[in-house]
């Protein structure tokens, strides 16, 4: 009985590891990657990044949340080097990318976004 327990306790890990890597397998329909990948990068001024640089780019989510911008991006900050943030987005096509900047064609969008850019630029120090 003591040998069996080993046995069946190392193919129950297996048989559920094996089904766990299964369910990570991406289908076909959304395994292809986006045809067009854009990169923003970011300088920050010295002592003008961290916490304070993240509160303006938090604005940022929350205006585009609210005018429904249609582009999702993925945002890395420096841990070394100069300090800056870089800004990946995806799409499949430029008329995706222009229907998307469309969004700041709307006076009121494209004024509160105006206001984000120099807040962000003027952030204070840390």
């Amino acid at each position: 009985m003591s040998r069996i327990t080993p046995i069946l306790l190392g193919l129950s890990l297996a048989v559920s590891g094996s089904s766990l890597a299964a369910a990570q397998e991406p289908s076909a329909a959304t395994a292809s990657a986006p045809k067009y990948l854009q990169v923003t990068v970011e300088y920050t001024k010295p002592g003008k990044g961290g916490l304070a640089h993240d509160k303006t780019e938090g604005a940022f989510v929350q205006a585009m949340t609210k005018a429904k911008f249609p582009i999702h991006y993925v945002a890395f900050n420096s841990m070394s080097g100069k300090a800056r943030a870089i800004y990946l987005a995806h799409f499949d096509s430029f008329d995706e990318l222009q229907k998307a900047n469309k969004v700041f064609d709307s006076p009121a969008t494209g004024a509160e976004f105006e206001r984000l850019n120099v807040a962000d630029w003027k952030t204070p120090s840390n």
